[in-house]
């Protein structure tokens, strides 16, 4: 992964997205703040003040984009490229902080985009995030800021991923990562209707969830169904070649 040259298309892309975010942080702006716990507190708190900012990296692959963004087994391993790490406090810091919000916009030349989000959940949970990135594409795709004045937060660690095709019908790809370490979680909902979020390039072409330890399963709703459920499920390759056996065998016998 490489500091991307931007060509003309994408550097517009890259500032219309810097832009809207700035314009949607106004809504969200503890998203710019941090979780601190100073020594003189029994409890960490929220803290924003003037001039906080949330973190967007910019960045280029060469991995194979339709690879990532396919509905086939693919390695976790391929997608923590892709999503940004949040700022951890050092170990010898008197004072508690960490950044509650980090983004990144990975370029795949000729092939699409990535938008990586990690965000804490200690201050926001999976719809407010969903309520978020959608609120940014609202305002990035339409150029208005026309969110209601009561938009915003509703408490781990997430991460989404966001891909779209450049040429003819931009398409995108989203996952997420959490730092929470249970031994199983499932994640997301249909309701969210997650495939919704267009920032002006089309619906998304795949959204991934993404958790560090343990055995995962999210569920949303499908790209290209109405009421159709998208299950995503993340298990040790021997456990998940047992899994697709027995999901295979099972689907046979109800067709």
């Amino acid at each position: 992964m490489n500091i991307l040259t931007l060509h003309t298309t994408s550097k517009t892309i890259y500032l219309n997205l810097k832009h809207s975010l700035s314009l949607t942080l106004q809504y969200f702006y503890p998203l710019a703040g941090h979780l601190v716990w100073p020594q003189n507190l029994s409890e960490p708190e929220f803290c924003y003040v003037d001039g906080d900012s949330v973190s967007l990296t910019l960045a280029e692959s060469d991995g194979d984009f339709y690879h990532l963004s396919g509905n086939h087994a693919r390695d976790v391993n391929q997608f923590h490229f892709l999503v940004p790490k949040l700022t951890l406090p050092s170990m010898v810091d008197l004072d508690f902080s960490i950044s509650l919000l980090a983004l990144q916009v990975t370029v795949f030349p000729n092939s699409g985009i990535c938008i990586g989000v990690t965000a804490s959940h200690v201050a926001l949970d999976a719809r407010t995030l969903v309520h978020f990135m959608k609120s940014w594409a609202t305002i990035s795709r339409s150029g208005v800021v026309s969110l209601s004045p009561d938009s915003g937060l509703p408490g781990s660690s997430s991460s989404r991923n966001i891909f779209w095709k450049l040429h003819d019908r931009a398409e995108y790809f989203i996952s997420s990562r959490s730092a929470a370490k249970e031994p199983f979680a499932v994640a997301g909902s249909p309701k969210y209707r997650i495939y919704d979020t267009d920032f002006g390039w089309g619906r998304p072409k795949k959204y991934e969830s993404l958790r560090v330890g343990g055995k995962f399963v999210s569920l949303y709703d499908c790209k290209d169904g109405e009421g159709s459920l998208e299950v995503g499920v993340a298990f040790p390759k021997l456990q998940l070649d047992s899994f697709s056996s027995l999901f295979y065998r099972f689907q046979a016998n109800v067709a």
